[in-house]
C-alpha cells in the first residue's frame, strides 16, 4: 500500500463546509499558520532547525494570540474525530505521510498545508509548555487536530524514513522500535477490520521484505497475529512495552497479547532490556522484574464513569469525587510513609501537573488546600462554594479520573492505572501485585493466579513523583530481581 499511495502526486484533505467553524475562523486559522510558516522560513539559517524558544518568540512578534481565543473551540469541534471520523482511520496516515508533496489542507474556501500546521501546532504546544494561552481550550485543539490529521509524529516519521539506510542498527530491530513507536501513537485509529490496526502502519515502516510469520494474512485470527507480532516485537527489542498496548483484552489464550489499541499517543524508548523465555505450548512468557508492593486500597470513580461521555461533570460532583480519594488513597499514603498530608499532595500536584498541563502548580496546590477544608469527616464535602481557582482546577481532576483508577500500595507508594474507555477490561483489586519489569517504561500491574506461582496481566500503572517512574540499568542493580510466569 505504500508504493499505492506513494504514486499520488497531490494530496487534497478536504475539511467541506461546516457551520461549526464560522467562515471567519477558517480565514484565521489558515492565515495564522501561513504567517508562522513565513515568519519561522525567514528566521531559520539553511541546514538548521529553530528552537522552540525562538518558535514562540515568534509567534508572540505576529500577536496571533489576538484571534487565538476566538479560534480554539469551534477548531477543537472542526479537528474533533466525532465530527471528522475520515481523518481518524488508520489508512489516512499512509494517504496524507508518503505523498510526494506536502498535503493540502482545505477550509472551506481558504487552503494551507499540512506541513505549515504541523508547524503552527509545534509551536502553538511549546507555548503551551510555557503558559500561555488557556491551557485546557488550547491543548484539546492541539490534541484533537493532531490526532484527526496524524500530525503527531509525523516530522519524527519523515525523519527517520529518510535516514533509515543510514543507520547500522539490524535491519528487523530497526523495524521493531518503528513498529513500537507507530502503534503507541496511531493504534487507537479506527479500522473496519482489526487486522489493519497492524498492518495499516507497516506502509510507514523501512521495512522492505517482512518475515512470513509478519506478512499480511488476513485469513489468519486477529489474537493470532496480535501473537506473532507481540512476539517479534519483544525478541527483536528487548523491550516489554507490548504491555502497555492493550494487553487483557481477548477474549482467550495469555493475557500478555496485546490488541494493539492504545490511545497513549507516544512511546518512551526504555532504557533496559529483557531476555524472555516461553513455556513450550507457549502460553506462559518467563520475565525478570521486580516485585514492589501489593495493592491495598483502590478507588475506582464510579459516579464519573457511569455519565455520559459526551457530558461534563459538575464542578461540584468532580470536587467531591476528589475528596473521596484524598481519605481512601491519599491520607493512609501519608500515614504509611510517616509524612504529611502536603507532602504527599504536593507529589500528586506534580503528576497532575504533568500529565493534563493543568497550569501552575502553586495555583493547583491552593486549590487542593481549599478542597480539603471543605472535606468532612464523613467524606462529603461541606460547600460547594468554590473560589474561581479552584473551579478552574475542577477540569484538571476531571481529566485525571478519565485516565483511570488509583491504587494505594502497601509501602505508602501511589499509582495510577489506566483504563481504555469502551474497551473489556479487568479492573485493579486489593491484592493485586505492581512490580518494575526489565524492559518496559512504567510500573505493571499482575493478578496472582491462585493455585499457581503465575500472574496474569492487567497493563501499566504509573508512580507519582513522576522522577520516580524510569528503570534504568542503575535502578535495578539496587533491586532484588525475581522471575514473574505470565499466563
Amino acid at each position: 500500500m505504500r508504493d499505492v499511495y506513494g504514486m499520488a502526486t497531490r494530496v487534497a484533505i478536504w475539511l467541506g463546509v461546516d457551520n461549526s467553524v464560522p467562515y471567519k475562523h477558517a480565514k484565521q486559522m489558515v492565515e495564522a499558520a501561513d504567517a508562522n510558516h513565513t515568519a519561522v522560513m525567514l528566521a531559520k539559517q539553511p541546514g538548521e532547525e529553530l528552537s522552540m524558544d525562538l518558535r514562540v518568540q515568534i509567534l508572540q512578534d505576529l500577536e496571533l494570540s489576538i484571534n487565538l481565543g476566538e479560534l480554539i473551540e469551534p477548531l477543537v469541534q472542526s479537528f474533533s474525530n466525532d465530527e471528522r471520523w475520515y481523518f481518524g482511520r488508520i489508512w489516512t496516515l499512509q494517504e496524507v505521510l508518503v505523498a510526494r508533496q506536502d498535503p493540502a489542507v482545505m477550509i472551506g474556501q481558504h487552503t494551507t498545508s499540512l506541513g505549515k500546521l504541523t508547524l503552527h501546532r509545534e509551536s502553538l504546544n511549546a507555548t503551551v509548555r510555557q503558559g500561555g494561552y488557556d491551557r485546557f481550550l488550547l491543548r484539546g485543539y492541539l490534541s484533537a487536530m493532531a490526532s484527526s490529521l496524524g500530525l503527531e509524529g509525523m516530522q519524527s516519521w519523515r525523519k527517520s524514513s529518510k535516514s533509515s539506510g543510514e543507520t547500522d542498527v539490524d535491519e528487523l530491530i530497526q523495524f521493531g522500535l518503528e513498529l513500537y513507536g507507530l502503534l503507541a501513537r496511531h493504534s487507537n485509529r479506527t479500522a473496519t477490520n482489526p487486522h489493519d490496526r497492524v498492518y495499516g502502519l507497516l506502509g510507514l515502516t523501512s521495512m522492505q521484505d517482512l518475515p512470513d510469520e509478519l506478512r499480511p494474512d488476513y485469513d489468519r485470527h486477529f489474537q493470532q497475529v496480535c501473537y506473532q507480532y507481540s512476539k517479534f516485537l519483544v525478541q527483536s527489542t528487548g523491550f516489554l512495552d507490548i504491555f502497555h498496548l492493550g494487553v487483557n483484552r481477548h477474549d482467550v489464550g495469555p493475557s500478555w497479547i496485546p490488541t494493539f489499541f492504545t490511545g497513549s499517543g507516544g512511546w518512551l524508548q526504555p532504557t533496559t532490556t529483557n531476555t524472555v523465555t516461553y513455556s513450550e505450548d507457549g502460553r506462559c512468557m518467563t520475565a525478570r522484574g521486580v516485585r514492589l508492593g501489593t495493592a491495598i486500597a483502590v478507588h475506582y470513580e464510579t459516579a464519573l464513569r457511569s455519565m455520559d461521555p459526551r457530558e461534563a461533570p459538575s464542578e461540584g460532583l468532580v470536587l467531591s469525587a476528589w475528596g473521596d480519594l484524598v481519605l481512601a488513597i491519599l491520607q493512609p499514603a501519608a500515614q504509611l510513609k510517616s509524612c504529611t498530608l502536603y507532602s504527599v499532595l504536593e507529589d500528586w500536584a506534580s503528576h497532575a501537573f504533568v500529565q493534563v498541563f493543568a497550569g501552575d502548580k502553586g495555583k493547583l496546590l491552593q486549590s487542593i488546600g481549599e478542597i480539603l477544608d471543605q472535606i468532612g469527616s464523613g467524606g462529603k464535602l461541606k460547600t460547594a462554594v468554590w473560589s474561581q481557582d479552584t473551579r478552574s482546577c475542577a477540569q484538571a481532576l476531571d481529566l485525571l479520573f478519565q485516565l483511570g483508577s488509583h491504587l494505594l500500595v502497601d509501602d505508602g507508594t501511589v499509582c495510577q492505572w489506566f483504563h481504555q474507555r469502551g474497551q473489556p477490561q479487568e479492573k485493579p483489586m486489593v491484592g493485586d501485585v505492581v512490580c518494575a519489569v526489565r524492559g518496559t517504561t512504567s510500573r505493571t500491574l499482575l493478578r496472582p493466579l491462585h493455585g499457581t506461582d503465575g500472574f496474569s496481566v492487567l497493563g501499566s500503572c504509573w508512580t507519582f513523583p513522576v522522577s520516580d517512574i524510569t528503570h534504568t540499568e542503575e535502578w535495578f542493580s539496587g533491586q532484588t530481581e525475581i522471575l514473574f510466569n505470565l499466563f
